[in-house]
C-alpha cells in the first residue's frame, strides 16, 4: 500500500469502515431472518476480511495512532488508542479462529454454532470501527500537529511498504516494533525501582519467566507431575494478569507514549498492548478448557496452546523489561508521567 497523500489514506480507512459497519448491518439483518442466500455467500466476505483487515490494522496502528498519541498529547486520547490497539489483538485472534473453520461456513446451515461466534466477531468489529470514526479520526482532524505526523508517518510507512512482506503474513500479536530510545542516564535518586508499583510489576514479570521457564523443561522432560500442578499457575494468571495488564495500560504505557515521543518506543509500546489483547482472548480459551489442563495430560492439543501462549508471554515481559521499563526510567518526562499517573489512579481508588 504506497499513499501520494494523507487525504488518500484517510479515504482508504474512512471507506473500510463504512465497508464494515454496512456489511455488519446486513449480517445481522440476515442472521435475524435466517437468510440462507446471504449466508451462502458469507465465506467470500471472510475471505476478504483474510486479506484486507490486517493490512487495514497496520495502517492505523503506523500512521494514524502514532500521530494520534503524539499529536493530541492527552491522556485520554492515549488511553482511547490504547483500547482500540487492544481490541486488534482481541479481534484478530477472533478472526484466526474463525478463519480455521471457515469452510464451514459454507453450508450456509443457520443451526451452525460458528454463525454465531462469526455474529458476535462482526457486531464487536462494527463497534470497534464506529469508535474510531466517531471519537479518534474527529479529533485528530481537529489538531493540526496530528495530522503533520500522520504526513509524515505515512511517509515511513508508504516507504517501508514497497520493501517489506504483505503483513497479512505476519501471526496476530507480531506488528513490527522496535525500541533504541533514552540515552539520559539514570540516577538513583530518580530509579523507577523505588515505586512500589515498578517493584510489583517488575516481580510479577520475573515471576511469570520463571514458571514459563519450568513449563518448557517439564515439556521437554515430559514431567506429568509438572502438568498435573499447572492448573495452580494458570488460576494466578487468571485471577492476576488481567489486573497486571490494567495497571500497565493506565499508568506505563501512557507514560511511554506521551513521555518519549520516539516512533520505535511507540511502535513496541503498541505492539505490546496488541499483545494483551492476544493473551486476554488466550486466557479465555483456557478457561472454557481447565478440565482438559486438570487431567495433566502432555500430548494435547490443549497442553499445546497453552504452550505457544506461554512462550509469548515469556517474550512479553522479557521485553518490558529490558526495553521498555529501563527506557522510562531514563527519560525524565516519561518517569514524571508516570509518577503522576500513578498518583491518579491511586486517588481513583
Amino acid at each position: 500500500m504506497v499513499f501520494q497523500n494523507i487525504e488518500n489514506a484517510t479515504a482508504k480507512i474512512a471507506g473500510e469502515h463504512k465497508l464494515i459497519t454496512d456489511y455488519v448491518e446486513r449480517f445481522l439483518k440476515a442472521y435475524k431472518h435466517r437468510d440462507k442466500a446471504f449466508f451462502g455467500e458469507l465465506s467470500a466476505f471472510m475471505s476478504l476480511m483474510e486479506k484486507e483487515l490486517y493490512n487495514h490494522f497496520s495502517l492505523e496502528e503506523r500512521v494514524f495512532f502514532p500521530a494520534a498519541v503524539h499529536g493530541a498529547k492527552d491522556y485520554d486520547i492515549t488511553l482511547m488508542v490504547l483500547n482500540l490497539q487492544k481490541e486488534h489483538g482481541l479481534l484478530e485472534t477472533r478472526l484466526s479462529g474463525i478463519l480455521k473453520n471457515k469452510y464451514a461456513i459454507v453450508s450456509g446451515r443457520m443451526e451452525n454454532p460458528l454463525v454465531k461466534t462469526i455474529a458476535d466477531f462482526l457486531k464487536d468489529l462494527g463497534s470497534h470501527a464506529e469508535m474510531e470514526m466517531r471519537d479518534l479520526f474527529p479529533a485528530m482532524d481537529e489538531n493540526i500537529r496530528c495530522k503533520t505526523l500522520m504526513e509524515r508517518y505515512l511517509s515511513m510507512f508508504s516507504k517501508d511498504e514497497q520493501t517489506a512482506p504483505d503483513i497479512s503474513d505476519e501471526k496476530p500479536g507480531t506488528r513490527k516494533a522496535a525500541a533504541d530510545s533514552g540515552n539520559k542516564k539514570e540516577s538513583p535518586s530518580q530509579s523507577l525501582s523505588a515505586y512500589s508499583s515498578v517493584s510489583r510489576l517488575a516481580g510479577e514479570h520475573k515471576l511469570m519467566a520463571t514458571h514459563v521457564t519450568r513449563f518448557e523443561r517439564a515439556l521437554r522432560d515430559k514431567d506429568e507431575k509438572f502438568f498435573a500442578e499447572l492448573s495452580t499457575f494458570l488460576e494466578f494468571l487468571k485471577k492476576d494478569l488481567h489486573s497486571h495488564f490494567i495497571l500497565e495500560e493506565l499508568s506505563f504505557f501512557p507514560a511511554a507514549l506521551n513521555g518519549c515521543f520516539d516512533y520505535d518506543m511507540t511502535m513496541t509500546v503498541l505492539n505490546l498492548q496488541r499483545q494483551h489483547g492476544v493473551f486476554e482472548t488466550e486466557l479465555q480459551y483456557i478457561r472454557e478448557n481447565k478440565q482438559i489442563i486438570s487431567a495433566g495430560w502432555i500430548k494435547n492439543p490443549v497442553i499445546e496452546r497453552i504452550a505457544v501462549f506461554l512462550r509469548a508471554l515469556k517474550s512479553h515481559v522479557i521485553l518490558e523489561l529490558n526495553q521498555v521499563f529501563p527506557n522510562i526510567g531514563k527519560d525524565d518526562a516519561c518517569r514524571n508521567l508516570l509518577i503522576k499517573y500513578l498518583k491518579d489512579m491511586k486517588s481513583r481508588d
